[in-house]
């Protein structure tokens, strides 16, 4: 059967990210009201609302163990955020991108973030823990992907 995620006029941008274990199934979704809502997938109820960017929220992430979601905006908001998925707290604001933010991306072992910028055209590596970039590509177009050998193709 089909559910429908609950909202307030037509705010949901879509699906950013998903979070799919044995116990629980989670997915979040961007909004043009600069949030970021988590939603338990078997209910379709909201259970979170993630308060912090400054811009519509189009990509976003959770890390593979699903204690945090990384959000990335645009609109004039140029700035990847990550928020703790409990207790929805802002944990970091990571600067560096020249404009709209279109996908964010855990590495596998979560240690690492890929952020992609649509108007810089660049991707940026990001070491989680520091709250550091450690790496920006340029990029002709989009960067899509978290290729396995944590190298970026653009």
């Amino acid at each position: 059967m089909a559910r429908t995620c609950g909202r307030s006029r037509a705010t949901e941008l879509g699906l950013v990210g998903r979070l799919l274990t044995d116990d629980k199934q989670v997915l979040s979704t961007g909004s043009m009201d600069q949030t970021t809502r988590l939603w338990d997938a078997e209910t379709a109820k909201e259970v979170r609302k993630l308060r912090g960017n400054a811009g519509r929220v189009y990509g976003g992430a959770f890390s593979p163990d699903g204690k945090r979601v990384a959000t990335g905006s645009g609109d004039g908001d140029p700035n990847v955020r990550i928020y703790d998925t409990e207790s929805a707290k802002l944990l970091k604001v990571l600067p560096g991108h020249g404009g709209w933010i279109w996908r964010v991306q855990f590495s596998p072992n979560g240690k690492r973030l890929v952020s992609a910028g649509m108007q810089d055209a660049t991707a940026r590596v990001w070491d989680v823990d520091a709250g550091k970039e450690v790496r920006t590509i340029s990029c002709p177009g989009w960067v899509v992907e978290w290729p396995s050998s944590m190298t970026s193709a653009c």
